[in-house]
């Protein structure tokens, strides 16, 4: 939770006796007026800043992932050539929004009897150095 806290606050100033404002005309009499704003972020709003922090720096030491998918043989008979199956987004090697893209029947007609299996990232001009391997290893 964040809140912007604007007020003005009158403060007296005491003149001695004999001396004059050398300048009135600048705030034609009125008293001066001062104002302030205060930037206020909760504990709850710095707790997630800093749980996201440590996540990400955790996240730059995995260099391992595994997506297991459920009933994948079923998944394979029913499939027709580009249909697609996407991992949850995850990250790893501290690049985030990765996913896993499989086509069971793969991408071309002609080759059936293939799948792909891509990595996806969501970041431009990232070069990213990795294996992907189907089946168990």
């Amino acid at each position: 939770m964040e809140a912007d806290l604007t007020g003005t606050v009158e403060l007296p100033v005491n003149v001695p006796k004999g001396v004059q404002d050398p300048f009135p005309a600048i705030n034609n009499n009125q008293p001066e007026e001062m104002q302030f704003k205060r930037h206020i972020i909760s504990d709850y709003g710095l707790l997630e800043q800093v749980d996201k922090k440590i996540s990400s720096l955790k996240q730059r030491w995995v260099r391992k992932v595994e997506w297991q998918i459920k009933d994948i043989m079923q998944m394979v008979a029913k499939a027709q050539v580009n249909d697609v199956v996407e991992s949850p987004a995850f990250s790893a090697a501290g690049v985030p929004e990765l996913k896993f893209v499989f086509y069971p029947k793969g991408i071309d007609p002609a080759n059936q009897h293939y799948c792909g299996l891509y990595l996806r990232c969501s970041e431009e001009n990232l070069f990213l150095k990795y294996t992907l391997t189907v089946g168990e290893f």
